[in-house]
């Protein structure tokens, strides 16, 4: 689950959510769309930019653990999901 300002992990077993660290404070704000990479765990992130006609949107998606960025110019994405094999 996102915040304007952090980002959180549920625990079921626990009933509890626990903060999410992404190493730079600034990461964790505004994100509107988290994914973890089945079998590695690496995290995708989308936030806004707040530039341009979709002030909500951006073109950039973060990675964490390790962190890149990757950049799909003249694109506004909202949310991003990994494209993972089902099954075996």
């Amino acid at each position: 689950m996102s915040t304007a300002a952090h980002l959180w992990q549920y625990d079921p077993t626990g009933g509890r959510f626990t903060r999410v660290r992404l190493g730079d404070e600034a990461a964790e704000r505004d994100i509107k769309s988290v994914g973890d990479e089945p079998g590695t765990g690496r995290l995708l992130t989308v936030a806004p930019d707040h530039v341009g006609a979709c002030p909500w949107c951006t073109s950039a998606l973060r990675l964490h653990r390790p962190d890149a960025i990757r950049t799909l110019r003249g694109t506004q994405m909202y949310k991003a999901r990994w494209w993972a094999r089902w099954g075996g």
